[in-house]
């Protein structure tokens, strides 16, 4: 059996596979694994045909929030821009914590722009 620099890594990681939706029961497991601390390794092996970075992208793309803005989440990011607009190293990052809910930096950089054009 070759050594994981070996030919059946390289098939592995070039193989195509087919595009499969995630069941409400693997986003649970996911959701339940991540809460209890483990790895992605460890709840990949409780997802069969599921890999480590196929579970970390559903995980980061359910965290991520794409609806409207509420208002609360606007007062956050215009206080928070006040609060950081003196520190510009890592200033959008240091945003996006303080606004939370799975806001990027990028999102609030572009909802901080729509925000001043009014």
């Amino acid at each position: 059996m070759p050594n994981k620099h070996g030919l059946w890594s390289l098939l592995l990681l070039t193989e195509k596979t087919a595009k499969v939706s995630w069941s409400q029961e693997e986003d649970a497991t996911l959701t339940a694994g991540r809460e209890n601390g483990l790895t992605w390794e460890q709840i990949s092996e409780q997802l069969s045909g599921r890999t480590v970075i196929a579970c970390k992208r559903r995980f980061d793309n359910r965290q991520r929030q794409t609806g409207p803005w509420s208002e609360k989440e606007a007062a956050l990011l215009q206080e928070s821009f006040k609060r950081h607009m003196d520190s510009w190293k890592d200033f959008w990052k240091k945003v996006a914590q303080d606004v939370g809910n799975g806001r990027t930096w990028q999102m609030c950089e572009k909802k901080m722009d729509d925000l001043k054009k009014g």
